[in-house]
Formats: C-alpha cells, structure tokens, sequence
C-alpha cells in the first residue's frame, strides 16, 4: 500500500511538472543518499520492481525520492545488477530480504551471499582479548594484594591498641 502510493505521488509531480527527455540513468534519493543507476540493463532487468515502474516515470532530472535503508539499499542494487548480494556479516540477510519485499524485488536468501571475518581479522581481534584479560588479571591481581596488606595492617593495628589499652 505505502509503494502504491508512493508511485500515484511521484506519478502526480511529473505530471505537474511535465515530462521531458529521459536520461540514460536514473537517481534515486534513499534516506539523503543519492544512488545514479542506469536505466538499461540494470532496472529494465526487472520490469515489476517499483524502482523500475518509478524510473519509467522520471526524465531522470531529479532524484526520485525512495523510502528505504540507504546502507541496505546498496546491497539491493548489487542484486539488480549481478542477481546475487554480498553482504558483511554485519548485515542481516533477514533486513535485506525484507528490504527487497517492499520495492517489489523477489528475493531469497538463497540469492544472499554473507560475507565470513577473515581468519586474520579474528586472530588479531582474539589477541585484543587476551591482551585486555590480562590486564585485567593483573589489576585484580594488584587490587587483592593492596586488599591484604591493608587487612593485615588494621589487624595489627587493632591487636597494638588492644595490647596498649590492658597494659
């Protein structure tokens, strides 16, 4: 429903302004982001996209406005171009697929590609952990220490004053 509207809008403000010669790209404004794409091959590839029917009715002068997630939408414009997404582990395939749904891209997680941490970036972030534990161990090992020697302290101070008050 929020598409279909989204399309009689931008259908309305072209009419409004009247349209002229279409570009061979088109911009599209996702959340402040802008994003130029060609027209052929990477829209008309998929003709029942709403980035598609929203291309058909733009020159292609001004960014067409889209409400979606910039850092996801990249990802999606890869698929149009390549009909696969790689994504960072840092991103949910689950977001992206969603994402797809509602500009009118099938897409499966099967179509997803997630990018694994290299093994290098794990063994140095295992090493920052092992460097931050020990440090850790070592300012505990510090802190007990500090602990017993004033416990010892005031016992032996309590033990003098008991000794000064009998006598």
């Amino acid at each position: 429903f929020r598409l279909k509207r989204h399309l009689r809008f931008h259908r309305a403000q072209l009419a409004h302004k009247g349209m002229g010669t279409k570009t061979d790209t088109v911009k599209f404004n996702v959340a402040g982001v802008i994003f130029e794409v060609l027209r052929e091959p990477t829209l008309a590839l998929h003709s029942e996209s709403v980035l598609h029917q929203l291309a058909e009715d733009s020159d292609g002068q001004e960014p067409i406005y889209v409400e979606a997630d910039a850092e996801i939408f990249k990802y999606l414009l890869g698929f149009l171009r390549h009909r696969r997404v790689l994504v960072p582990s840092t991103v949910s395939k689950a977001a992206v697929i969603r994402e797809a749904a509602t500009l009118g891209l099938t897409l499966e997680e099967g179509d997803i590609e997630q990018e694994t941490p290299c093994l290098a970036n794990c063994a140095t972030r295992f090493q920052q952990v092992v460097q931050e534990g020990k440090q850790r161990v070592k300012n505990s090992k510090a802190q007990l220490l500090a602990n017993l020697i004033i416990e010892v302290f005031l016992a032996k101070l309590g033990q003098g004053a008991a000794v000064l008050t009998v006598s």
